[in-house]
C-alpha cells in the first residue's frame, strides 16, 4: 500500500451515512493498513469532479448518481456500493417517499406543484434529485412548480416533522424512513399517507414512490494501481455489517442512474436542455455533416452559375435601371399634367357657370325687389284710414267671398314682404359668390377690410345652420377674449366660405360615426409671435374646428399626410379640392391653414391670420363661451 491515500467525500451526504458507512470504513482500512495515512478531504460534486478528474484524490465516496457521472467522464471505477439492511440488490438499494399528512387534500403528484414541499438537500440524490426527475419524466416540473420547497440542510427538524407541525405541506424522505420513525415511535401509524405509492418488489420492503436506484458508492480514481485497487477492494467488500446493519456489495447495473440524468437533461446529457450549438452537435452530428455538405456543393454551383450569369446580364441590369427612371420621371409629368389640367378645368367651369347663372340671378333679384315694393305699397295703404264718406253701398259692393280683415291681410302681407326680403339677400349672396367664382378664374385681386375675428365665425356659422348637414350637430363655440375681439384685415366673403368649408367637412365625417353624440368644437385664439420678436404686429389669431370622427378610430395616417391637397373626393358630389381652396384663401391673406391629431378620434383643423388689432376691452388669459352648445336639425 502507498505510504498516503488521499480520500475525497461528497459533502451532501446525509449524516447517517457518515456514521453508519463512512466512518465504519475507515476505521477498518487504518486497521488493515497502519503505515498507509488516509488524509479525506469534503468536496462539493462539482469540486469533487475536477480533483477526480485531475487525479488529486485517489478514493473517493459519493452517491450513485455523481459516481455514475465520474464513471462516465473521467473513467472513475467502482470498488463497491452500500446496501441498506432493508435491501438485498444494490443496484436497487435507493428510493424516496413521499408523505402528506393523512388529512391533506394533496393526492397525486400533479397536486404538489406550487405548494411547501420539505426535504434535507436539494443535491441530495437519493431524495430530491430522483424527485426532481420523476416530476420532470411526468412533465409536471415547469418553471416555478418548487418555488415554495424548504430545505433543511440535514439540521432539526427533520423533513416530516415540518409535515407533522403544519410549516410544511409535503416531505421527500429516504425511502424506508418512514417505516423506522414509526418503529421508534417518532409519528404514529396512521398520521402520514404516502403518495404516489409503488408496488411493493421482492428484497425491498418498504414503501417508495418511485423506482430503485444504487446507493452511495465508493469508488477510486483512474491511474490508482492495481495492486491499492485490489487491496482496498477486498478490505472493504469482507467487512462485516455496520450496526445499523449497512454493508459493501458490487452493483452491476447503472442504467437507471443514465436514464435519470437523460430525463433531468444533466451530466452527460446536459446538452438535451440547451440550444448551444455543442447542443446541436451531440444531438444532429450526422446530418449536420451532410446539410453542410450539400450546402457546400450548392454555393459552389450557384457561385459559378452568378459569375456567367453576371457577364451576360450586365448590360441588360443597366437598360432596366434607364427604363426604371424614364418610367419615373414619366409618371411624375402625367402627375402634374393631370393637376394642371383638373386646374384648367376648374377655371373653365367656373367662368362657364358665372355666364349662365349672372343673367337669371339678376332677373330673380329684380323681380324679387319688384315684389317687395308692391307688397309695401299694398301694405301702406291698407293700413290707412278708411274714407268715413265713403258710401254703404260702396262697401257692400265687394263680393262676399273676398272679404278679409285687415288684421290678417296685414300680417300676410308682412310675412310675404320678409319673404322677399330673404329672397333678395340669398339671391345677391349668390351672386356675390358667382362674382368671387369668376374672380378666382381671372386671378383678380380683391380688397380686405378690418373686422373682428368673431364676426367671421357668426357669419360662418348662421350659414352653416341653413345646410343640411348641420342636422344632429352639436355646435360648442369657444373663445378667448381678446382673440375674440381681435381685427383681421380679410376679404368677409372668402373666410366665411373658408370657415364654412371646415365645417361641412367635419360634419361629413362624422355623417358615419357610431356613437350618438356628433359634436363640432369651434374656438377662437391668439397665437403667440415667434421668439425675438417683439413686435404687436407679429400677433396672430387662430381659429379652430374640432370634430369626433366616427368615434371610434383616429384619422388614418394616409389620408392625414394627403390633407390641403387636390386628391379624390370621399363625397360622391365633391371634386376633392375643398381643402385646397381654403388653403388658397388663407395664403392670400398671409395665413395658413395646418391639422392637428391626437390618440382620440377626430381631426383638428386650424386657420391662422395675422392680428391688424386688438380692441381695447380685451382681457388676455380668460376663456368664455361665446353661445350655448346648439343641435342644429
Amino acid at each position: 500500500m502507498p505510504a498516503e491515500i488521499r480520500v475525497g467525500l461528497q459533502s451532501t451526504l446525509d449524516p447517517e451515512f457518515l456514521v453508519e458507512s463512512f466512518a465504519t470504513t475507515m476505521r477498518r482500512l487504518r486497521s488493515l493498513y497502519p503505515k498507509t495515512v488516509f488524509r479525506t478531504t469534503l468536496y462539493s460534486a462539482a469540486e469533487l469532479a475536477d480533483v477526480v478528474e485531475n487525479r488529486k484524490v485517489d478514493i473517493f465516496f459519493a452517491d450513485g448518481a455523481l459516481f455514475s457521472l465520474l464513471s462516465l467522464e473521467h473513467g472513475a471505477q467502482q470498488l463497491a456500493s452500500r446496501v441498506s439492511p432493508y435491501a438485498e440488490d444494490p443496484t436497487k438499494a435507493a428510493s424516496f417517499t413521499i408523505v402528506v399528512p393523512m388529512e391533506s387534500t394533496i393526492r397525486t403528484l400533479a397536486d404538489l406543484r406550487g405548494k411547501r414541499i420539505a426535504a434535507e438537500d436539494r443535491s441530495d440524490f437519493s431524495t430530491w434529485q430522483l424527485f426532481e426527475g420523476l416530476m420532470t419524466k411526468e412533465k409536471l416540473a415547469d418553471e416555478d412548480w418548487d418555488r415554495n420547497a424548504v430545505f433543511t440542510k440535514f439540521a432539526f427538524p427533520d423533513p416530516i416533522l415540518l409535515a407533522q407541525e403544519g410549516r410544511a405541506d409535503a416531505a421527500v424522505i429516504k425511502a424506508c424512513t418512514y417505516e423506522k420513525m414509526i418503529g421508534t415511535r417518532a409519528i404514529e401509524p396512521g398520521a402520514f399517507r404516502v403518495v404516489n405509492l409503488q408496488p411493493a418488489v421482492a428484497g425491498f420492503p418498504c414503501r417508495r414512490s418511485a423506482p430503485l436506484f444504487p446507493d452511495v458508492v465508493m469508488g477510486i480514481a483512474k491511474g490508482v494501481d492495481a495492486k491499492t485497487t485490489s487491496a482496498l477492494a477486498v478490505a472493504v467488500l469482507t467487512a462485516p455489517k455496520s450496526r445499523g446493519g449497512y454493508y459493501w456489495r458490487i452493483a452491476s447495473d447503472f442504467s437507471s442512474v443514465r436514464d435519470l440524468y437523460r430525463t433531468l437533461g444533466i451530466g452527460p446529457y446536459r446538452y438535451l436542455k440547451t440550444t448551444t450549438f455543442e447542443a446541436l452537435w451531440n444531438t444532429y452530428k450526422t446530418p449536420i455533416l451532410a446539410v453542410l455538405a450539400t450546402i457546400l456543393l450548392l454555393a459552389l454551383h450557384s457561385l459559378v452559375s452568378n459569375i456567367q450569369v453576371e457577364r451576360r446580364t450586365r448590360a441588360l441590369r443597366l437598360a432596366l435601371a434607364e427604363k426604371d427612371k424614364a418610367a419615373r420621371e414619366a409618371r411624375l409629368a402625367r402627375e402634374r399634367l393631370a393637376e394642371m389640367e383638373r386646374a384648367g378645368v376648374v377655371a373653365g367651369l367656373s367662368s362657364m357657370f358665372a355666364h349662365e347663372v349672372r343673367q337669371p340671378l339678376a332677373t330673380l333679384c329684380a323681380y324679387a325687389d319688384g315684389l317687395r315694393l308692391g307688397f309695401s305699397s299694398l301694405l301702406s295703404r291698407l293700413t290707412q284710414t278708411p274714407n268715413p264718406q265713403a258710401g254703404a253701398s260702396a262697401r257692400r259692393s265687394r263680393p262676399a267671398g273676398t272679404r278679409i280683415s285687415e288684421a290678417d291681410l296685414k300680417h300676410s302681407l308682412e310675412a310675404m314682404a320678409a319673404a322677399a326680403d330673404h329672397l333678395s339677400d340669398s339671391a345677391e349672396r349668390v351672386s356675390a359668390i358667382v362674382e368671387r367664382v369668376r374672380g378666382y378664374a381671372k386671378s383678380r385681386a380683391h380688397p380686405h377690410v378690418p373686422m373682428p375675428a368673431a364676426d367671421i365665425v357668426d357669419k360662418a356659422l348662421a350659414t352653416f345652420s341653413q345646410s343640411s348637414l348641420s342636422e344632429g350637430i352639436q355646435i360648442v363655440r369657444t373663445s378667448e377674449r381678446n382673440a375674440a375681439d381681435t381685427i383681421v384685415a380679410v376679404e368677409p366673403l372668402e373666410m366665411e366660405l373658408a370657415v364654412v368649408n371646415l365645417l361641412r367637412n367635419a360634419a361629413a365625417a362624422m355623417r358615419e360615426a357610431q356613437s350618438t353624440e356628433r359634436k363640432i368644437d369651434i374656438s377662437i385664439r391668439r397665437s403667440a409671435p415667434p421668439a425675438n420678436t417683439p413686435s404687436v404686429t407679429n400677433e396672430s389669431v387662430e381659429i379652430v374646428v374640432r370634430d369626433t370622427g366616427d368615434g371610434i378610430h383616429p384619422v388614418d395616417e394616409a389620408v392625414f399626410m394627403r390633407l390641403a391637397q387636390p386628391m379624390k373626393s370621399s363625397k360622391a358630389e365633391g371634386l376633392g379640392l375643398g381643402l385646397s381652396i381654403v388653403k388658397r384663401i388663407m395664403e392670400a391673406h398671409g395665413g395658413s391653414l395646418r391639422f392637428e391629431r391626437s390618440d382620440r378620434p377626430g381631426l383638428t383643423a386650424v386657420l391662422k391670420l395675422p392680428a391688424a388689432g386688438f380692441s381695447s376691452d380685451a382681457r388676455s388669459g380668460e376663456l368664455q363661451n361665446d353661445s350655448k352648445s346648439q343641435t342644429h336639425g
